[in-house]
């Protein structure tokens, strides 16, 4: 019986910042989930998400759909962010904190 393949999980973007920090990217080409990591840092940071998904053409227009959230994340610490729903979406997140946020967007 063959092992279950481990998927190759990419680095779609990365910034740092001190306060606060914005990163987002698309899901164009994922067929997983993404995450935000957040890598060192001090206390929690609060974070605010949207998650902006192109829908499929119909007769009656183009349907999609918006989803907003906020969390709370700890230093070295991750975020799950987006799972695969068959739609391309893209991907917002702002992050207000103290001192250095050093943050990352990965997926697969």
């Amino acid at each position: 019986m063959a092992a279950a393949e481990t998927p190759m999980v990419l680095l779609l973007a990365k910034t740092h910042g001190r306060n606060s920090v914005s990163i987002s990217s698309s899901t164009e080409g994922l067929h997983g989930r993404v995450w935000l990591y957040r890598v060192n840092g001090e206390g929690d940071a609060r974070g605010a998400a949207t998650v902006s998904c192109q829908g499929k053409k119909t007769p009656a227009g183009v349907s999609g759909a918006v989803e907003r959230f906020t969390f709370r994340i700890k230093p070295n610490a991750r975020q799950e962010i987006w799972r695969y729903g068959g739609d391309t979406c893209t991907i917002s997140v702002s992050l207000k904190g103290h001192g250095a946020l050093n943050v990352a967007l990965r997926g697969y």
